[in-house]
């Protein structure tokens, strides 16, 4: 969908990494440690 649009994905990569480190940050560890592999997945199927 991103490339159909003409959305660099390596920047939506990057944005995304960095929700990821904002996010993680505002949460409990346990929290954190539950919501990080759903940022991983979505970094992963866009790289």
């Amino acid at each position: 969908m991103y490339n159909s649009l003409g959305v660099p994905v390596p920047g939506m990569v990057e944005s995304i990494r960095c929700l990821k480190r904002a996010s993680l940050s505002l949460l409990s560890e346990e929290d954190s440690t539950t919501a990080a592999p759903y940022f991983d997945y979505i970094i992963q199927s866009m790289s």
